[in-house]
């Protein structure tokens, strides 16, 4: 019998201090809650040996991750292999080589998931993650295949491709690029640049769904190019930049001159506004549904706890996060509980707690004041039930 994950909320033994060298998305995270990020970012040693606090995926953002490293790993082996496009004759022997894209999905899951294994919010649930992306594998090879299908590939001439990790680029497509611009103190890395005729294409591959923020990015993106000096000291212009979704391809506008002018103006102002965030101990917390409900360190954050007893039902109402008082034992399977912070269920409230049956009953004692992470609520003769699966996390409060 497996246990669900069981820990303890606890305090970060020191708090981050703010960033020197910023990113979008490390921009974005700060702007939706500074706390969010403070807790993430803190050290915890008597946690685990990892930096910051121990991250929890899921199998849809995983999946995500094994399509962008696949699209990036092959095309990377494409353009090496001089071809410029999926269709070409040359591209079966690369692919061979590769193991076909079976292979290298696989051995992407089990890559990116060996990555987790220390994680200790991960290891019980590493193989069952597993199991769930194995059998997403022909799914997640059209999606790889249907970005890749897209794409005109650019070969390198062998003496003019720049260097890989720094110097003035050449024509050619280039995978996985980082770009730096020391005056903002902001780097990027771009999932493909392609530079022909003095002309330079931006292309992002995203898994989720559009969003105006990945549009943000790609200006970013095309602020950085044109403020690198190493990379691109002739200043060429982005011409064309793309955004390839599942289903779609959008074209983004790049930005002229004074767009680019603008940006920069933007985002020092933007910089210094998240540095004022991040200067308290510990900064303050911004705790709203559509946020929180995907925020790995909610647990942590006592502002989102009593936020929760005033917000409206969120969701489908079914699985949610709630912290109780356990009581005594109905049997090997089910306990009472007092609710201490819940959505819609007044504090005090009467709930039953409900154990899957792969889950250890001794993960429960009388007394405990716990907050669960993905319950699943219902209710049974009029009797508010919790139940707790194998997905569930328990945190203990001391």
């Amino acid at each position: 019998m497996s246990s669900t994950a069981m820990f303890t909320v606890i305090t970060p033994s020191e708090w981050p201090a703010a960033p020197k060298m910023w990113h979008f998305s490390l921009l974005k995270e700060i702007e939706t809650c500074p706390k969010q990020w403070a807790l993430t970012s803190a050290e915890y040693p008597n946690l685990w040996d990892g930096h910051g606090y121990p991250p929890m995926a899921n199998p849809r953002a995983l999946a995500g991750q094994t399509v962008h490293a696949t699209v990036s790993s092959v095309c990377n082996a494409l353009s090496e292999a001089g071809c410029s496009h999926l269709s070409d004759v040359e591209v079966i022997q690369v692919l061979r080589k590769m193991g076909g894209f079976t292979a290298i999905l696989t051995e992407t899951i089990d890559r990116i998931l060996d990555r987790q294994r220390s994680n200790p919010r991960m290891g019980h649930l590493i193989e069952r993650f597993r199991n769930d992306l194995v059998q997403d594998i022909p799914a997640m090879r059209q999606q790889v295949q249907r970005h890749l299908n897209r794409i005109s590939l650019i070969p390198r001439a062998s003496s003019l491709t720049g260097a890989p990790h720094g110097g003035k680029l050449w024509g050619g497509s280039y995978h996985e690029l980082r770009l730096r611009d020391d005056s903002v103190s902001f780097v990027g890395i771009v999932d493909l640049l392609q530079i022909e005729n003095r002309r330079c294409t931006i292309w992002e591959f995203k898994t989720g769904v559009p969003s105006d923020q990945h549009s943000e990015q790609l200006r970013t993106y095309a602020l950085l190019w044109a403020a690198d000096k190493e990379r691109n000291p002739d200043g060429i212009p982005v011409s064309r930049m793309l955004l390839s979704y599942d289903d779609h391809v959008e074209d983004v506008a790049p930005p002229d001159p004074d767009t680019l002018s603008s940006l920069r103006v933007d985002l020092l102002k933007r910089r210094e506004a998240a540095l004022a965030a991040v200067s308290s101990t510990p900064p303050v917390a911004n705790p709203v549904p559509e946020h929180c409900r995907f925020c790995s360190v909610r647990q942590l954050c006592s502002e989102y706890w009593v936020a929760r007893m005033k917000w409206q039902e969120e969701g489908d109402g079914t699985w949610v996060d709630i912290e109780v008082k356990v009581g005594a034992s109905r049997g090997p399977r089910s306990w009472d509980a007092l609710v201490v912070a819940a959505t819609g269920i007044p504090k005090e409230t009467p709930v039953v707690l409900v154990l899957a049956q792969t889950i250890s009953h001794t993960v429960l004692q009388k007394g405990m004041h716990v907050r669960l992470l993905n319950v699943r609520q219902g209710e049974t003769e009029g009797v508010i039930t919790v139940g707790i699966s194998a997905t569930t996390e328990v945190f203990g409060i001391d």
